[in-house]
Parts: structure tokens; sequence; C-alpha cells
């Protein structure tokens, strides 16, 4: 368990910690020449049962609230802390805040130095804090009296604290690996150090990791969980990571930086989130307020841009996009605060929704929408509500990786039957049931009222589909989409062009003629076909009246250009390609050169540079210098008669 404390300055917070463990955590020599905490202090206690409690001491002074900040994101129970002699400071308050806005509700009240005071002064002190405490997250928190110099109600804190480690549920260990960092330095013999608390996953030594969000890959060499050595660290610990890597520096770390296994390492500038103002704020959170965002360990300027009404009013809520100044490394559901342009008071706070929140349409009535669907901390109930109101689908994997779910998770979350994943395994969309059925009919719609106005077409290209569309998918979906359900035999594809499943280009009466005597030939030709005029020789014709016939056929997709002066057949083409294919599963690394594929198909130089120049227009084939890859199936580009339905 993670215990932090808050509260005014000079309210005993660091004297309690150390009458609590015996550990100073005032490490600075400006803190201890001034007796005044001004960055993070750390603690430990072995609590027995191989459960060690850490304490986070954070700095009470307004002038340091960013770093009090940078230790209270991720803990699990809250010291709210006031000085019997004081009562309720404007950091008191301050704090409280911060911890409501954190969603903190595990805690305990202290009243200390009741050593210096009359009981009557405990009792105005307790009645104060009754009064703060209403409706905040610590309404229900038991109060501990207690003088640190004493030892005055130290042991029954203690004994609290150790029934609430014992009670207060682990955390599961579920997710990527994510690290916030709030503290970076050196040790001889040992090298680049990081400490920070771990939000989710687990870590291992010797695990690749990312320094996000710069994107600097890391090796954990050693690390240290709760002050332990430790051959693995998980969430809702405080862990040290021994870590190196190629050019990683201690200046190439700092406080605010995450380190993240690498599904985690999603930087992001533009997030969209869910604000709450605070109540006591004279003013509201208007359009483009400039603030300073809290988020983990980090501190970074920006600007909340709301996207309903203008503004979100005192002790309101409301969705809003957070623009930031750089880049950082959120997920769902982390929590953030916000404070005003000068940094000198919280103005409210919230958590995570989407860390790939769009740039354009930010505020539109379907964005708002899928916000409010997003807003659902379960993922699965989250992801059908989404696709729900999503008609334009949905990119799975970048859901699941704003939600930090793994592969080893992600069945139990797009498993409900009426969701349709589709894609490939890098670039996954989903729709609901009706939203696919809905595509697919007006796809087809759109098919057949082609076919019916231009029957001798052999179908559109997805841009001409996209494009007559009611409803524009999003990029790459309806690619994804018409590949599903050519798979399916719903669809047909010749090359570039898309045709409802056996559909057949018309020819006119007065040229089917024609083509009966052109089909023989060009078949019996297979991989070496006649140029246009050789092939008016035989037929007897012009080359300029046979070359405009066989333009017009290619376009209704029964034979296919490679050159001004050549036409293949699909099973032509199919049969070349399938060469090309056996190439590049023979060679390492899948490439070959021209000369391989001259030689396999026995084709001619020139003939070949053309031909596979016409594979890579069609993708096929993709051109890395003197070298080429099959990246896509040859049957998917030139499919046969005997495959089309």
């Amino acid at each position: 368990m993670i215990v932090a404390t808050a509260g005014h300055i000079d309210h005993g917070k660091t004297l309690l910690v150390k009458a609590l463990t015996g550990v100073e955590t005032d490490r600075l020599p400006d803190e201890k020449r001034r007796g005044l905490t001004i960055d993070l202090g750390f603690a430990y206690q072995d609590i027995g049962q191989k459960d060690i409690l850490g304490f986070v001491d954070v700095p009470g002074h307004e002038k340091f609230v960013r770093n009090m900040l940078a230790g209270v994101t991720n803990i699990d129970f809250a010291l709210l802390i006031v000085a019997a002699d004081d009562g309720v400071m404007p950091q008191t308050i301050e704090h409280l805040e911060i911890l409501n806005l954190l969603g903190i509700n595990n805690g305990a009240i202290v009243i200390t130095k009741i050593d210096r005071v009359e009981k009557n002064r405990v009792n105005e002190v307790d009645d104060e804090i009754e009064q703060l405490l209403q409706g905040s997250t610590l309404q229900n928190a038991p109060v501990f009296y207690v003088s640190a110099l004493t030892g005055d109600g130290i042991e029954t804190l203690k004994s609290y604290l150790y029934e609430a480690a014992e009670t207060t549920e682990q955390r599961q260990s579920k997710g990527h690996f994510r690290l916030a960092v709030d503290r970076c330095f050196t040790l001889s013999g040992a090298g680049l150090v990081i400490t920070g608390s771990v939000f989710s996953g687990e870590v291992h030594n010797g695990d690749q990791l990312i320094v996000s969000p710069h994107g600097m890959p890391a090796r954990v060499r050693s690390l240290h969980a709760q002050n332990q050595e430790s051959d693995t660290g998980h969430a809702g610990q405080r862990c040290a990571l021994n870590i190196t890597g190629r050019d990683l520096k201690k200046s190439a770390v700092q406080r605010g930086d995450w380190i993240v296994s690498k599904p985690a390492h999603i930087p992001s500038d533009r997030i969209d989130v869910y604000v709450k103002v605070l109540a006591g704020e004279s003013k509201p959170i208007r359009h483009w307020t400039p603030v300073h965002i809290h988020i983990g360990a980090a501190d970074i300027s920006g600007r909340v841009a709301i996207l309903e009404g203008g503004s979100i009013p005192s002790g309101g809520t409301g969705y809003a996009q957070l623009v930031l100044d750089e880049k950082t490394n959120v997920l769902f559901g982390d929590r953030f605060i916000l404070r005003d342009q000068s940094a000198r008071r919280t103005i409210g706070g919230g958590y995570i929704l989407d860390p790939f929140a769009p740039k354009r349409g930010r505020a539109r009535p379907e964005r708002l929408e899928q916000l409010l669907a997003m807003d659902d901390k379960d993922p699965k109930t989250a992801l059908v509500k989404l696709l729900e109101v999503s008609p334009k689908s949905i990119q799975v994997n970048q859901f699941l990786a704003a939600r930090g779910i793994t592969e080893a998770e992600e069945n139990i979350i797009t498993e409900p039957a009426d969701t349709v994943i589709f894609g490939s395994d890098e670039n996954r969309f989903a729709a609901s049931k009706n939203h696919w059925d809905e595509l697919g009919e007006e796809i087809n719609a759109v098919l057949k009222k082609w076919h019916k106005e231009r029957p001798e077409s052999p179908g559109l290209t997805v841009e001409q589909i996209r494009k007559r569309l009611s409803i524009r998918q999003i990029a790459g979906a309806l690619e994804a989409a018409i590949e599903t359900r050519v798979a399916e035999k719903h669809l047909t594809r010749h090359s570039e062009l898309i045709s409802v499943a056996g559909h057949r280009p018309a020819i006119p009466p007065q040229e089917e003629a024609l083509w009966k005597r052109v089909q023989p030939i060009l078949e019996e030709a297979g991989i070496r076909p006649p140029t246009v005029r050789e092939l008016a020789n035989v037929l007897d014709m012009k080359p300029d009246q046979l070359q405009k016939f066989l333009d017009r056929t290619a376009r209704r997709g029964l034979v296919q250009s490679v050159a001004k002066n050549r036409y293949f057949t699909l099973n032509a083409l199919n049969e070349l390609g399938s060469m090309a294919q056996e190439l590049s599963e023979a060679n390492n690394g899948g490439a070959f050169n021209a000369a391989a594929f001259r030689d396999r198909s026995g084709i001619g130089r020139n003939l070949t540079i053309e031909l596979l120049e016409h594979f890579d227009k069609v993708k096929l084939t993709k051109r890395q210098g003197d070298l080429r890859t099959v990246v896509q199936p040859v049957d998917k580009i030139f499919p046969t008669p005997t495959e089309t339905p």
C-alpha cells in the first residue's frame, strides 16, 4: 500500500512520517537547512507477511504544490494532516480538493501537535475538519490525534495503517507496464536509476521498455520494489529501476516521463477528458483557457478546449479536450489536475477518456456521443456502447491501446456476438452487427446501381464506392470491409475494381464476335501474349482500331494492359504473379530482382521490366531499390475465372 501525506506547511507531515517509520524524508540540503519540505520524500515500513508500506511525504507550501501533485496521483491511502495549533489552513483546503479530484477515498485525518494545545482547542479543530470534509471523498475517514514529539497516538495510527494495508484490495497487474517517473539519478557502479509509482502491469529484470514520450528504448538491469531488491514489480508499488540503453543518459529522462512497455507507448498532445471545476472557483473554465495540467508526475502547460456550451461553470462538469504544449503518455482513466496559468491555484481536474483525440470535429454531436459511450470503466461495455453510436466503425487496436489492454486480455473485450471485427492484425476495425449489415447493404446497392447504369463496366474502385456512400467511413475501414466481403464471396475484385459477386461485364453485340476471336489467341499465348501489331496482323485488322477495342475490353476487366502494345488475360497474370510469389517465398527476406524473375518466367528483359512495374502499380509487389517483395496474395489481385463466383 502506498500512503501519501497531505496538508498545510509546517503541520508536521515529515515529523509524523519519521515517527511512523523512523525515516527522515527531508533529504535535500535546503530542506534540512530551512526545516521545510521542498520535494517529495519517501519512506518504507515493513509490516510483516511480506507486506511493506510505502510513504510519500509531500511539501505543504503553496509554491511546491506541483511537487505535491507528482506524489499523490497513484496512491492507495491519504493522510490529511492538520496541526492542532493552526487548524484548517489554505493548503489544507487545496490538498483536500486535490484528493477529491483524484478520487482518493481511502484515508485518515491526523490532528498533529496535540501536545501544544489545550483539549478544547483540539475539539475546535475537530469541528473545523468535520465541516471541511462534508461532501468530500474523505467524509467518513477516521480521525487520529497524535504528537510526533511525545509519541501520543502514534501506535494507534500505526495499527490502523497496518489493518488498512491488510484490507486494501491489492491492485491487479492487468494491462501493459507503466511507471510515472518522479526521480532520476545515477549511482556509481550501477548507472541510471529512475523511481516512480507503477500505474499498471508488471516489470521484470531484463524487460525491454520505452522511455515515453521520447521513444527511447531501455532495458531493466535490476529493480527494487517497495525499497527491496526484487525480480519483479507490479501495479500499486513504488519501484526503482536501474535501466540502460544506447545513448540513454540522466539528462534524457526527467520527472514527468513514463517508463512503459512498447504497446503502451502512445504519446499524445491532444486528449479528450471529463472535467470537474471546483465549486469555489469564482469564474467558469472557458473555451481555450490556458492552464497547467498535472498528469502522472508531469506538469505540462496547455489549453482547455470546451466541447459543449463554451464553458464549464464553477462546481460543474463537462467534456473537454486538453491541447498540450508537449506530448505525454496517458491512458483511459488516468486522473489529472488543472491549475491556473500562473500555477497559483487548483481550478479543477478529471480523468482521461481518449488519448487519441481528433483535431477536427472534436465538438460535433457524433463525437460527443462517442465520448459519452467511452465514459464507462468497463471496457467491454464501453466498446458495445461506442459501436452503437459509431456507424463509421472504429479502430479496435486504438481502442484497446487507449485502455492499456494486452493481447492476452483482449478476447474478453471483443467477444460480444453483436460485434464484428475485420481488417488485418495490424489495422483492425470493429462495427456493431447492425452497422456492419447496413454498410454491406449500401455497398451492394451502390454497385448494383452502377452495374445497371453501366453494364459494360466491371465495377468501381474503393474510392469511387466511398464517394457514393451516405456515411464516409474512417480511413482504412471501407477497404478492410470490402476485402472481408470479397473473402466471403459477396463481392468480386478485378485488380482495383470491385463488383457484386457474379457480375459479368456486358459486351456490346457488335464487339462480342471480335472478342470471341481475340480471347482464344490470348489464352493460347498465355504468359507471352502477342503485341497489338502482331495480333492485328493475325486478325487482319488495323492496329489502331484493335488498340481501341482492347482498351475497352481492359476497362471491362477481361484483360489488363501491361504496356501500350501488350495485353494479358487474368489467367496469364495470375500465373506470372504466382512465379513472383514463389521467388519471394524462396528467397531470404522475401525479395527478388528483375533478373531472377526474367530467368524464372523466360519472357525477356524488356517485358519483365514492364510486367514488374505493373505488379507495383496494382500493389501485388512493393519495390525497394532493385528488389521487390510480394505483399498481397496473387489471387486477390488477379482472380481467375474458376475462383470468381
